[in-house]
């Protein structure tokens, strides 16, 4: 899905206020009962930063549990990217704070994670993505060979031009965030049976399995209906360069 991107706000005493407000909002719109167990776990008045103090916490245990990658999780937390988690009743999406941090919004929100199915990891980890991308990959010096290789080599910004001519560098973030959301789908586990068709347990996917593949762990940029992209970004996939790199940033492991 799309993050939506706002426009910078004048460093005003006004949007302090409103920033500081959005901070206390966030901390206090436990979208799970574990952020509250988690709060008062930190102890009053005491809280963990990096840990108890991210909304984002249950969302990485619940995903671990599950044997999902958490890279993304773990690198917004360690960088104390305040993401906010909050149901919606439209469709997933992600919105940038005024600073820093940002919200995910998923009509999943609310439902005990134990209960929440593929396509709702995947539509999450799209998001997630975009919280990742923008409060981590665009911003921290680590990441600086990265965004020469990628979001700054011409060539690529010329190939997804052609699908949004005004802002390549966001045709190039909503592939990748789509390819994640591809990745989840196929990495997540799925029930394994013996011949008797007894439950033997869940099994990942292999990395062989998780190979470059245009539409099943590869996706185009997509959204050619929105304003700014062209047809051309139903047919403009990352090359297998750029897969197998977010490959390695989402799950922490290289492609055979």
């Amino acid at each position: 899905m799309q993050s939506v991107r706002k426009s910078n706000v004048p460093f005003t005493l006004t949007a302090l206020l409103i920033s500081a407000m959005s901070l206390v909002s966030a901390c206090g719109d436990f979208s799970h009962p574990a952020d509250a167990r988690a709060m008062e776990a930190s102890g009053a008045g005491e809280i963990e930063f990096a840990v108890a103090g991210s909304a984002l916490e249950p969302y990485r245990v619940a995903a671990s549990a599950k044997g999902l990658p958490t890279p993304f999780f773990d690198e917004l937390i360690a960088n104390g990217a305040w993401i906010a988690v909050k149901s919606t009743s439209g469709g997933p999406s992600y919105y940038p704070g005024i600073f820093t941090g940002g919200t995910i919004y998923h009509p999943s929100v609310g439902q005990p994670l134990s209960m929440w199915t593929a396509s709702d990891w995947s539509l999450f980890y799209n998001e997630l993505f975009h919280a990742w991308w923008g409060n981590v990959f665009m911003k921290s010096a680590s990441y600086s060979a990265w965004r020469d290789r990628f979001p700054g080599n011409a060539a690529l910004l010329n190939k997804y031009r052609a699908a949004h001519p005004r802002d390549p560098r966001l045709a190039m973030e909503e592939a990748w965030s789509e390819t994640a959301a591809f990745i989840l789908m196929v990495w997540y586990p799925r029930p394994h049976f013996d011949t008797n068709g007894n439950l033997l347990g869940y099994r990942a996917a292999s990395l062989e399995q998780l190979a470059y593949r245009k539409d099943h762990t590869v996706a185009p940029v997509s959204h050619s209906d929105r304003p700014g992209y062209t047809p051309a970004a139903e047919s403009t996939y990352p090359d297998e360069s750029e897969y197998a790199g977010l490959f390695q940033l989402m799950t922490g492991k290289k492609l055979p």
